[in-house]
């Protein structure tokens, strides 16, 4: 068997072929029914290399949204943690929405990203349709 390593597991998920719910669910019920999964192991050999390896990509919070509430409080205390700890770093905010009043909390130096389709489901065009159509 092929060595279980980040890399692996990225390609793994980008070989799937998820269309639907239904096609999702199929391959969450197989993902369960793997037995044996470890952690996926760090290529490099030491702390520094994957610190180094963590400067190059970056870090990312991603969520449904940002506003002024708890979960983005806590993130920003990650998001300080990791930058105290791996000066450089790239640190991402990606979310559904930005809310208003949420740069007060989220650091300028910090790069945001507005992806629509990842807002909170009752915010997702097709969630009526999914969730409340009869088919």
């Amino acid at each position: 068997m092929r060595k279980r390593t980040v890399t692996w597991l990225l390609d793994t998920l980008r070989n799937e072929q998820i269309n639907t719910w239904f096609d999702l669910g199929l391959f969450i019920d197989r993902f369960k029914e793997v037995k044996g999964w470890s952690s996926p192991a760090f290529e490099g050999s030491s702390y520094e290399d994957f610190k180094e390896t963590l400067r190059e990509g970056g870090i990312a919070f991603l969520t449904f949204h940002y506003m002024v509430d708890g979960i983005t409080v806590e993130v920003e205390k990650y998001a300080e943690l990791v930058s105290r700890n791996i000066p450089a770093i790239p640190v991402h905010y990606i979310a559904g929405n930005f809310r208003e009043k949420a740069d007060a909390l989220i650091d300028e130096r910090y790069y945001k990203k507005e992806i629509p389709s990842l807002a909170g489901f009752n915010e997702w065009d097709l969630y009526e349709d999914f969730y409340f159509k009869r088919i």
